[in-house]
């Protein structure tokens, strides 16, 4: 009996260890999504109140741009009253001055000088006039500016998304059901546990039509420049192909697959989470390569606006 013992523990505590590491690996993983969340959630309500203080901000600077601006109106307005009535004066001295004989008495010396002062203060209105003017259009340009800058925030797109867990019989690990809504589109991710505990994840599209949503090809959710972002996942899928082939421990894996790339976005898994879009994908290794069968990335939802439909 102590044998048997023996060799039970000989056989099968390589694969308890290995099955217990990959458990520890997924809680890794999963304590470290939870922390970039955190992170982003963190980062995200730090734009909204930057947002919401800029808005603020531009609400008190144009209160007060129209509350000078009404203030110069109202100015250029009296200016140019004084200045019709200067004109009026002027032209009724001008007018006595043409009747005084040019002798030079007294009389006509003073409304000389009278005239002159008259031209001058005309002058110097004139001159108030046109900086009133020039401020005016100053404060009208500066709400202008504000008013185009502040159209350019947008608030956050996010997805809501809802996760279950499943219990599948004769499994010990629970299958993970995360489903997301973003506008139109809805994506379920379903998460998968094999027998050593190791998930997969699939992920199907749904668009909304009437009450219900049908399901859908992950190419129906981007317009036609989809090539474009076709062109970075391959980019970014080579890096992590070269990367991984490159240690010595995986050589077995890699020595008989060459990297192809995928040819639609249909090849790869999407999904959209809070405002991110994620992107994973397979190289098509065998079962025992699980572990560095693929990779991922996500990319902003504003990064990638230009893609979707």
């Amino acid at each position: 009996m102590k044998v048997s013992n023996f060799l039970f523990l000989l056989i099968f505590s390589p694969l308890i260890l290995v099955a217990q590491s990959k458990k520890e690996e997924i809680v890794l993983l999963n304590n470290r999504i939870d922390s970039l969340t955190t992170v982003f959630n963190l980062e995200n309500k730090s734009l909204q109140d930057e947002l919401n203080k800029t808005k603020e901000e531009f609400k008190s600077e144009n209160n007060k741009l129209q509350d000078e601006s009404k203030a110069l109106t109202n100015n250029l307005n009296l200016t140019q009253i004084e200045l019709d009535k200067l004109k009026q004066s002027l032209v009724l001295l001008e007018s006595q001055s043409n009747q005084v004989k040019l002798n030079k008495t007294k009389d006509s010396l003073i409304l000389t000088k009278e005239i002159t002062r008259l031209k001058e203060s005309v002058k110097l209105l004139k001159q108030e006039n046109e900086y009133f003017q020039t401020q005016l259009k100053i404060k009208t340009d500066s709400i202008t500016l504000l008013s185009s800058e502040v159209k350019k925030y947008k608030p956050i797109e996010k997805a809501i998304c809802t996760e279950k867990t499943v219990k599948v019989s004769g499994n010990l690990d629970p299958t993970i059901i995360e489903t997301c809504t973003f506008r139109q589109y809805k994506f379920v991710t379903t998460s998968e546990a094999d027998y050593k505990g190791r998930y997969s994840n699939f992920t199907e599209v749904f668009k909304k039509s009437g009450e219900s949503y049908v399901k859908i090809e992950n190419h129906d959710v981007f317009n036609s420049n989809q090539s474009e972002l076709l062109s970075i996942i391959n980019k970014n899928a080579l890096k992590e192909y070269n990367e991984l082939s490159a240690d010595p421990e995986n050589a077995d894996c890699f020595q008989e697959q060459a990297f192809q790339e995928y040819e639609s976005l249909d090849d790869v898994g999407i999904y959209i989470k809070d405002s991110l879009l994620g992107i994973y994908y397979s190289f098509g290794l065998g079962g025992a390569c699980m572990s560095v069968d693929g990779g991922g990335m996500t990319l902003p939802i504003s990064t990638i606006e230009k893609y979707l439909k």
